[in-house]
Order: structure tokens, then C-alpha cells, then sequence
């Protein structure tokens, strides 16, 4: 699944990950490489890395960050 541009700078997105101590366990989200804007963190039952980074959990960061605002759906009054 390819990863959109930041919504905020227009910079290139990646995945990435945090392991938790506290809760033994893996998260992952999308990160802005310039501007460090994220989407939410996901729980990952898998070290990401030692799947591809293809798991539910890495589907739902990026579709979270890939989703936009339809500008189409807006009504203007005047």
C-alpha cells in the first residue's frame, strides 16, 4: 500500500515503529519527514520488521494517514 504525502507540508511519509516496555508490545504509525506530523499508533502483535511491515496493524496506520478530506463533499453558501 503506497503512503501519500504529508497532508500539512507535502513532505515523504514512512512507517515506523515503538516497542513498549511498559506493555511488551509493538506499535506502529506513519511519520512526516520533515515536519514529523504522525498518525495514530497501532498495536502490532508482530515485530513489524520481522513481517514486511505487512500486517493489519501497518494496513491501518496507512490507511489513517492516507485518508483526506473529501473537498467535493463541502457545500459553500453564499
Amino acid at each position: 500500500m503506497e503512503i501519500k504525502t504529508c497532508p500539512f507540508c507535502g513532505g515523504r511519509a514512512c512507517l515506523n515503529s515503538n516497542y513498549s516496555y511498559k506493555t511488551r508490545s509493538y506499535f506502529v504509525f506513519v511519520k512526516c519527514n520533515v515536519c514529523n506530523a504522525q498518525s495514530k499508533p497501532y498495536y502490532s502483535p508482530d515485530e513489524p520488521e520481522k513481517v514486511g511491515w505487512k500486517n493489519d496493524s501497518c494496513n491501518d496506520a496507512i490507511e489513517a494517514w492516507n485518508l483526506r478530506a473529501d473537498e467535493k463533499s463541502y457545500t459553500v453558501y453564499d
